[in-house]
């Protein structure tokens, strides 16, 4: 992802939002020793492979389409046909209804998942002292919320409970906006952590507070 659409404002995340959301992780972060890290992206990946395969596939069914079904005439249309179809899924599926149209669930959920992580390493959100860093990661053209927690929290808290928070919130994603995904998964995160994991002595800000975009 390039930074100008790293920079630019996503639905529902406008300056405002953006300081709402860090000021809400720093009201958070005084009521618990966990560490909040959300992160918005436009999209986890350009998805130009998964793009290139599936329109590779349409090209191919164009073309048998073509030759056995409506063709009788000259070899080159339906060469023409596959290509110009194979064209057109691969430019229309670089906008957000192209991509859930076209490009299957499960990869666009993968591209998530590996995003989040290399998100996770990039950003250390594992360097607290009692391994309590909370990636929030949002992903608006996928329309996807995923919440990776380190060992820390997973270990009184079970990795699936942050698997049903990202999933339920992603449902809502559209209508809210990705800020407001954020400030919906921040009080979700409350409720679900701050009595297991009060702050302690010192309760250092170890992670910062600011809205990562990329």
């Amino acid at each position: 992802m390039d930074a100008g659409n790293a920079n630019r404002d996503l639905p529902g995340l406008c300056g405002e939002t953006a300081r709402r959301i860090e000021a809400r992780v720093r009201e958070l972060e005084t009521k618990t020793s966990v560490e909040f890290v959300p992160m918005v992206v436009e999209r986890s990946s350009d998805f130009d492979r998964e793009r290139f395969l599936v329109a590779l596939v349409v090209a191919f069914v164009a073309l048998a389409i073509a030759q056995h079904a409506f063709w009788t005439g000259s070899s080159w249309v339906p060469v023409g046909l596959s290509i110009g179809a194979g064209l057109a899924v691969f430019f229309v599926s670089r906008f957000s209804f192209g991509l859930r149209l076209f490009v299957p669930a499960s990869w666009r959920r993968a591209s998530v998942e590996a995003a989040a992580r290399e998100a996770f390493v990039r950003h250390q959100v594992f360097a607290t002292r009692a391994r309590t860093g909370l990636l929030i990661y949002v992903a608006w053209l996928e329309r996807s919320v995923l919440i990776l927690a380190d060992r820390g929290l997973t270990e009184r808290v079970p990795e699936e409970e942050f698997g049903r928070l990202g999933s339920g919130l992603a449902s809502d994603l559209a209508r809210q906006g990705s800020g407001g995904s954020v400030l919906s998964a921040l009080d979700a995160a409350e409720a679900l952590l701050v009595r297991a994991f009060p702050p302690d002595a010192s309760n250092p800000n170890e992670l910062g507070d600011e809205l990562r975009r990329r």
